[in-house]
C-alpha cells in the first residue's frame, strides 16, 4: 500500500491527484472530439495523463511484439517493452508451452533476462535466485534458512501470450479476454487477401528496425492514421500510390486506409526532385508475384500491420511504443517469401525507410509544437469530397486520428477493454 513521508503528505494522495488530472484531461478532450474538435496539448504533454495510459490501457491490451519464429524452440526467449517500465519475457517452455512474464525478480526487483537467446531457467543475476521457465521458482541461496518460505508465492507474475499466424501477442492483464476476440475485425479484413501470413512469417525473409523519437506515441499512430499530409510530406509515396481513390474503414477496434498502385505509368518514378518511388518494387505490380495494394491496418492501441505495394505476399509489422510523454520506441519488422529477390528487398526497404525519414520529421516537429505553449486545438477534417479543382480532397480526412482518440478517451474514463469491444 501507499507510504507515509513526514512532512511532504501521503503518497497515495499525490498519485490520487494525479489520477484526477489525467481524467480531468480525458473528460475534457472527449468532449472535444464529440464536437469534431483535435485534443489540447496536454493530451500529449501532461505526465499524469501518460501513466494513466500506461495504467488504463497498456496494462491491459494485447501488443504484438515479435514473430512465433523468435521464439520457437524449446528455451528460445525475447525480452519484449509493452511500454515505459513495462518489460516481459516470452519464452518457450521445455514442454513447447509459450509462457509471458514480467522481467523482474520477486525478491528485489532485478531484470532477469536481456535481449533474446536460449536458456534452462531464467536466472536473477544479482543474489542468484532461479526460475523454471514457467516462472515457478527453482531455488535460491538460503532459502532453505527462510523458516515457512512458500516458493509458490515467489513465482514470476505471469502475463497473457498467444499467438496468431506468424505473430506473438502479449497482455499484461493474465485475465484479459482471448485474443481471437480481440483480433476477430483484423481477420476478418486480412482474410480477402489470400496471403499465407503464417508460411511467409515462419520461412521467410524478415528485416527489422527499431528507431527512437522525440514526441508522444499518439501523435505517431496519428500519423500514420491519416493520408492528409501525403501529398505534402511524401511525394514519392503521392507519385507511386492513387490518392483520390484512398479509402478508410472502420470497425470496433480497427482502423483501415489505403488504396491502389498509380496506373498511369508514374508509379516507377517520381518528378523532378521528387524521392524515388521504389521502382524495383513497382516493377512486379501487374505480374502474379506483385501486389497493387498499399492498405494499412492499426488494431488499437498501437499495432499495425501494413501491405505495401511491390513483392506479393510481403507484409510488415509495426508498434509504437510510449517511453514518456515525450518519447517513442518504433519497432518494425518486414517479411517477404523464401526465395524474393535481393534488389526487391533491398528497393522497397529503401522505399518505406524515405517515407518514414519524411514521417520522423513531421511527428517530432508536432510534438515540438505541442510543448510550445502556443497549440489550443483545432478542427478535425473529415469525409473530404472530391472535386474537378482539386482530385486529392478525398484523402483529406482525419476520421482515423479522431476515431484512435475516441477510443482511447473512452478506455481512460471508463477503466474497462472499451476499445476491445466498442463498435464504431
Amino acid at each position: 500500500m501507499a507510504q507515509h513521508t513526514a512532512g511532504t503528505g501521503s503518497a497515495d494522495t499525490a498519485e490520487d491527484r494525479a489520477l484526477q488530472e489525467g481524467r480531468d484531461i480525458a473528460r475534457a478532450v472527449s468532449d472535444r472530439l464529440a464536437s469534431g474538435l483535435t485534443p489540447t496539448a496536454d493530451w500529449y504533454t501532461s505526465e499524469a495523463l501518460h501513466q494513466l495510459e500506461l495504467d488504463q490501457i497498456f496494462a491491459r491490451t494485447w501488443q504484438l511484439v515479435c514473430g512465433v519464429n523468435e521464439v520457437a524452440q524449446p528455451g528460445q526467449f525475447k525480452v519484449v517493452t509493452l511500454a515505459e517500465r513495462r518489460e516481459f519475457v516470452v519464452v518457450r517452455d521445455q514442454d513447447g508451452v509459450l509462457r509471458a512474464m514480467a522481467n523482474v525478480c520477486p525478491h528485489r526487483g532485478m531484470v532477469l533476462a536481456e535481449g533474446e537467446g536460449l536458456c534452462n531457467a531464467l536466472r536473477c543475476g544479482y543474489h542468484g535466485w532461479t526460475f523454471e521457465l514457467d516462472g515457478a521458482l527453482r531455488g535460491g541461496p538460503a532459502l532453505r534458512d527462510i523458516p515457512g518460505f512458500d516458493r509458490a508465492r515467489h513465482s514470476l507474475a505471469p502475463a497473457s501470450v498467444d499467438t496468431w499466424g506468424p505473430f506473438v501477442f502479449v497482455n499484461p492483464d493474465p485475465g484479459c479476454g482471448p485474443l481471437a476476440d480481440f483480433l476477430s475485425p483484423l481477420q476478418k479484413v486480412l482474410g480477402v487477401y489470400g496471403i499465407d501470413f503464417e508460411s511467409v512469417g515462419l520461412s521467410g525473409i524478415a528485416k527489422s528496425a527499431m528507431l527512437d523519437f522525440d514526441c508522444n506515441w499518439k501523435i505517431g499512430v496519428e500519423n500514420a492514421l491519416e493520408c492528409y499530409h501525403c501529398a505534402t510530406v511524401h511525394p514519392g509515396f503521392r507519385a507511386t500510390v492513387d490518392l483520390p481513390a484512398w479509402q478508410i474503414q472502420m470497425e470496433r477496434n480497427l482502423i483501415v486506409q489505403g488504396t491502389k498502385i498509380r496506373r498511369d505509368g508514374s508509379r516507377v518514378g517520381a518528378a523532378e526532385g521528387e524521392a524515388p518511388a521504389g521502382q524495383a518494387a513497382a516493377s512486379v505490380i501487374g505480374t502474379p508475384a506483385g501486389m497493387d495494394d498499399a492498405k494499412f491496418h492499426m488494431l488499437f492501441p498501437n499495432n499495425s500491420i501494413s501491405l505495401w505495394p511491390g513483392p506479393a505476399d510481403s507484409f510488415n509489422f509495426a508498434r509504437w511504443v510510449p517511453m514518456g510523454p515525450h518519447r517513442t520506441r518504433w519497432f518494425s519488422t518486414r517479411w517477404w517469401p523464401a526465395g524474393t529477390a535481393a534488389e526487391l528487398i533491398e528497393d522497397q526497404w529503401a522505399f518505406m525507410a524515405s517515407v518514414g525519414s519524411e514521417d520522423t520529421a513531421v511527428i517530432e516537429g508536432v510534438h515540438r509544437g505541442m510543448r510550445s505553449g502556443s497549440y489550443c486545438g483545432g478542427p478535425y477534417i473529415v469525409r473530404g469530397e472530391r472535386t474537378e479543382l482539386d482530385d486529392c480532397a478525398v484523402v483529406r480526412d482525419e476520421r482515423g486520428p479522431l476515431r484512435l482518440n475516441e477510443l482511447i478517451a473512452a478506455q481512460l474514463l471508463c477503466g474497462s477493454d472499451a476499445a476491445g469491444s466498442a463498435d464504431g
